[in-house]
């Protein structure tokens, strides 16, 4: 039989010997908090202005949702407002799209400008509901 090497019986006995001491400090101790706190958020990117009619694709940007599915609306308005337009929304059923495409159309045939807004809301597991909204000119001459 093989006896074990001198260094081997001296760390061991070193490292029992350290075990034995009580510890000189307490040890610190980091409590855990949530991954996210009120972080999640989504957000709308498109063109804030159309000069010429055509199809345009609007994003939705999420953070902090995990599987996000997003209900898409959409609405025509005689203002740039949102708070102040009475047009009523054209609401899409949940997707999981995180894109909405649509045909917008110049219209420089009013004294005020038009604008088309969209709105998403994104959910995502274990998460509330966030929104955003967004507003394309419908005539960049009248802005």
């Amino acid at each position: 039989m093989k006896l074990p090497t001198p260094f081997l019986v001296l760390t061991v006995a070193a490292a029992l010997a350290g075990c034995a001491d009580p510890p000189t400090m307490p040890a610190r101790v980091q409590e855990a908090g949530p991954r996210f706190t009120d972080s999640w958020s989504v957000t709308i990117s498109g063109p804030d202005a159309v000069d010429r009619s055509g199809s345009y694709t609007y994003y939705a940007s999420t953070y902090a949702l995990v599987s996000p599915t997003f209900k898409w609306s959409v609405r025509t308005c005689p203002t740039t407002d949102v708070g102040s337009c009475t047009s009523s929304w054209t609401i899409w059923p949940w997707t999981s799209a995180n894109y909405f495409t649509t045909y917008l159309s110049v219209d420089c045939f009013h004294d005020a400008p038009r604008a088309f807004q969209i709105s998403v809301v994104a959910k995502g597991w274990a998460s509330p509901e966030v929104s955003d909204t967004h507003v394309t000119v419908l005539c960049p001459e009248l802005a």
